[in-house]
């Protein structure tokens, strides 16, 4: 009697598992790494509405069949890794739908031991992110371009070069023009370099100390910082920054620095 409830409980359950992940908004796939290739063996309705494959279509085929005819081999590697040392695997990557079309799968693989048929298994939880990642490009490319766009370093003569500073100064963007001047001055060989601070928007502490660090890079390399359009809390932020205001070259504007150092 018991050995017979005790059979019950495992169907019941099972159809209560099975019931519930076919009703899972992810798809979600089974295979059996005691078979060669570590083949299919489930996949539920998720599945079929990601990837487009009905069951008859996979069952038996190893998963790796997604990625397509050129699989990026670091991520192919870490799950292939993943399954045969019997690890969970967490990872990001592009697959392609049975008509074609790219998708990003978020993978969750996951070894699993049924105690009672002493074989383990392992499921995998596909989840489609492709709007996720597209925005996360989007933004990505939309950052870039702003950056590319406000950190023009203008060559004016060929001693003379301006960067006018526009818009959200971040420690991100410190960073980057630090190395992008660098590289102008290194190339151009100007004698001066302008940054207009006029039309800037907030402004982080870390601008003051790397006006201090490019003043004295300019100095190495041969060349003259110059600083034109500080505002009153600009020259507020010198002082609480302890830097000293009146040892760098100022003027109201970059027209009138150009007047100077042109005459």
């Amino acid at each position: 009697m018991k050995d017979y409830l005790h059979k019950y409980d495992l169907i019941h359950q099972n159809q209560i598992i099975r019931s519930t992940i076919e009703r899972l908004g992810v798809g979600v796939s089974i295979t059996d790494p005691n078979q060669e290739d570590n083949p299919i063996i489930y996949v539920n309705e998720g599945f079929t509405k990601i990837t487009g494959y009905e069951p008859e279509e996979v069952l038996g085929l190893n998963a790796r069949f997604l990625q397509g005819d050129n699989p990026d081999p670091i991520k192919f590697y870490e799950i292939e890794d993943g399954v045969s040392e019997n690890k969970p695997v967490r990872i990001r990557l592009k697959n392609f739908k049975k008509d074609g079309t790219p998708f990003w799968n978020f993978l969750n693989i996951f070894p699993v031991t049924i105690e009672e048929l002493n074989q383990s298994f392992f499921i995998a939880i596909q989840n489609d992110i492709t709007e996720d990642v597209e925005k996360e490009m989007e933004l990505k490319a939309y950052v870039e371009d702003v950056r590319s766009l406000s950190t023009p370093i203008l060559p004016i003569t060929d001693s003379i070069s301006v960067l006018p500073l526009i818009g959200r100064v971040t420690e991100d963007r410190l960073t980057t023009l630090m190395d992008s001047i660098s590289a102008h001055i290194l190339k151009n060989q100007s004698d001066y370099l302008i940054i207009d601070l006029s039309s800037i928007g907030n402004v982080t502490e870390g601008i003051y100390e790397t006006i201090r660090s490019l003043d004295q890079l300019l100095s190495i390399m041969g060349s003259c910082l110059i600083l034109t359009g500080i505002t009153p809390n600009l020259a507020i932020g010198f002082n609480q920054a302890m830097l000293d205001f009146n040892k760098f070259h100022t003027y109201n504007d970059v027209k009138s620095a150009l007047a100077q150092l042109t005459t």
